[in-house]
């Protein structure tokens, strides 16, 4: 049971979880049942019943739920859910990380893969006699974030979005679609600190009309404000970045050379990934952190969960949980309703204790788009709640 993959908080309970009566069971099954939660352990501001794969309980005999614990990998089971094993791959998923209307929809609901995490501390606790630790949580966290997909008017942006809209875009080509200096002079009121991901591609590994089209040289300015000011410039790498490692490097020190960063970040332009493909080369070309495992259609939680997930050594993966772009291009939601919709998210961070980031692309600033108050009442939101 490698446990070493999560950034989590044992308080020292990892050294009990060897000895603790549990099974190591993988199975080939794809459906899910419910386990029964024992007495002993907390809830975390749910009900004391949880969905999980059967994959990874090993088989015995029971009615409509399983009351065994003891019979569950957890584990295993978090795993399997972190690094997105249980979805069918399909080159459309892959590269447009579209959400599976067919599956239980609770799993993008819950960050399952903290709640099993939490149950093994718990058990181990009660098992060590150290039951202070049942129901330990740390303060929640949300990291913000902006794609730069377009620093004015192109007509390949106006296309990308009569495609999601039906309508074509009431905009001027060439109009200046920067707002940077806006959102961060914005954030600092609320001492927050966000990361900007830029695209750094060539030409020759661009995809016309998908990926992001400006030039890094025209954004020196850009980059030294956001530099001055201590926030985080990320990179945004075009799709074919999400499966090659060549085009992935050439990336990379593009951003490199014209901002001057040394250590990069990624969130990957339309989410593109691979899996393990994509872990692959990022480990490879060494990238530390990425923000790309979120849906471009729905907000929620992936891989099913809110936590740092090691999917190769040294490669941190936090999820992505909501989007601008999900209400504006899919849900076809009322902007005014977003803060709606991440509520029970902000909860669920919450309960366990949570890490995620959000994504408000900078152009959506812009008056066409509007979403400067929006993003304002937002950032008031997530300040009272503790999760800035």
């Amino acid at each position: 049971m490698d446990i070493r993959k999560f950034n989590f908080d044992w308080n020292g309970l990892d050294e009990h979880i060897k000895n603790l009566d549990i099974s190591e069971y993988v199975g080939d099954s794809e459906e899910f049942v419910e386990v029964s939660l024992p007495s002993f352990v907390n809830t975390y501001g749910r009900n004391e019943k949880i969905l999980f794969p059967l994959k990874f309980v090993e088989p015995h005999q029971y009615l409509n739920i399983i009351t065994n614990f003891k019979k569950c990998n957890w584990i295993g089971a978090a795993e399997y859910l972190a690094s997105l094993k249980f979805e069918k791959n399909s080159l459309i998923n892959n590269l447009f990380s579209i959400s599976n209307r067919q599956i239980n929809q609770e799993i993008y609901n819950l960050a399952l893969v903290n709640r099993y995490l939490l149950f093994v501390r718990d058990y181990a606790a009660h098992e060590a006699n150290k039951n202070n630790f049942i129901g330990s949580i740390g303060n929640g966290k949300i990291i913000l974030s902006h794609d730069v997909d377009a620093i004015k008017v192109s007509y390949g942006l106006k296309m990308r979005q009569y495609f999601h809209t039906n309508k074509w875009p009431k905009l001027n080509r060439g109009e200046n679609l920067n707002c940077i200096k806006e959102i961060v002079e914005l954030e600092k009121k609320y001492g927050a600190k966000s990361i900007f991901f830029f695209n750094a591609g060539k030409k020759y590994f661009s995809i016309p009309l998908l990926d992001p089209n400006y030039k890094l040289k025209d954004l020196e300015s850009t980059f030294s404000f956001i530099i001055k000011n201590n926030f985080t410039i990320g990179l945004h790498p075009g799709i074919i970045s999400s499966f090659s490692l060549l085009a992935l490097k050439s990336e990379i020190k593009n951003l490199k050379y014209f901002s001057k960063v040394s250590e990069i970040v990624t969130r990957n332009h339309w989410l593109s990934h691979f899996k393990q493909i994509t872990w692959n080369i990022q480990s490879k070309a060494e990238i530390k952190r990425d923000f790309s495992i979120g849906f471009n259609d729905r907000p929620g939680f992936r891989n099913s969960s809110l936590i740092s997930y090691e999917p190769i050594k040294d490669l941190e993966a936090i999820p992505m949980i909501l989007m601008d772009g999900q209400f504006h291009n899919y849900i076809k939601a009322d902007k005014d309703s977003i803060i709606n919709f991440l509520k029970p998210i902000v909860e669920e961070i919450k309960n366990v204790g949570g890490v995620a980031s959000i994504n408000f692309h900078q152009r959506f600033f812009h008056s066409f788009y509007g979403y400067k108050d929006l993003y304002i009442e937002l950032l008031e939101y997530l300040n009272e709640e503790g999760v800035l």
